[in-house]
């Protein structure tokens, strides 16, 4: 609207300048004109003095200040309801415009095919490269699984802990900004809590003597986890949705 109304005033100058161009055209005819006339006036010898003095003091003196002006004015005037009228103009076909649909529009979407409903394989297909897609990232990361294929006998515990302290900074780094884990009850363990009427199943495990209607009160065993955020990269499609890392080959 605003690149509409700027092309509008843009319209009022340029109709304002036509139109001062043309005044001043006329001006200049009249005023050429006028001092024709004076002139064969002035030299025919039938003309009195007092037709002569009443021709210069029209020319010289209330031409320029009535007919002038006149002009000036009378140009102001039709540029302003001309452009009034081309204003009014461009709304009402706006506003026909956006009252009408786009017919194109409405049937091409009226041509759109509906959205496949997935299937229940698809559903688990799409669940297992997720999973399978944030084991390779743990990998990329930080190693996860060529930490898991190590035989760890062949290693003693000082070694086995150096490179468990690798692998931990690096998955959690990855953890914590894809994910952000919370606890799921704040509390410490090994606290007295309450379990209200209405929780969440998944959310609250219940274990020990679970009898009766909640509200239930027991032990914290532990916190649990949720994701507070869920950032995933896209994946990318590939020929076999089962690789979680690929191999490397140096070529030399």
């Amino acid at each position: 609207m605003e690149d509409i109304n700027r092309s509008l005033r843009r319209t009022y100058w340029w109709i304002l300048l036509w139109m001062l161009m043309l005044s001043l055209c006329a001006f200049s005819a009249l005023f050429w004109v006028s001092m024709d006339t004076a002139s064969k006036v002035a030299a025919n010898p039938q003309s009195g003095p007092l037709a002569k003095i009443l021709i210069q003091e029209t020319i010289f003196y209330q031409f320029p200040f009535f007919l002038g002006p006149g002009l000036l004015l009378a140009s102001f005037l039709f540029s302003w309801f001309a452009w009034m009228s081309v204003r009014r103009t461009c709304a009402r076909h706006m506003a026909k415009a956006a009252a009408v649909p786009d017919k194109k529009a409405k049937k091409q979407k009226d041509e759109e095919p509906a959205a496949r409903p997935r299937s229940a394989r698809e559903i688990v297909q799409d669940t297992e490269r997720q999973t399978l897609h944030f084991l390779g990232l743990l990998q990329r990361e930080g190693r996860l699984m060529d930490f898991f294929s190590e035989d760890l006998s062949l290693y003693d515990d000082a070694q086995i802990g150096a490179a468990a302290r690798a692998v931990h900074e690096s998955c959690k780094k990855l953890v914590e900004t894809r994910l952000k884990p919370v606890a799921v009850i704040a509390s410490e363990e090994g606290e007295t809590v309450s379990v209200e009427p209405g929780f969440d199943p998944s959310a609250i495990r219940l274990s020990g003597n679970v009898a009766g209607n909640p509200p239930f009160r027991g032990v914290l065993k532990h916190r649990g986890w949720k994701a507070s955020r869920y950032e995933m990269p896209e994946l990318i499609s590939q020929s076999d949705p089962r690789i979680i890392a690929p191999a490397e080959v140096e070529i030399s």
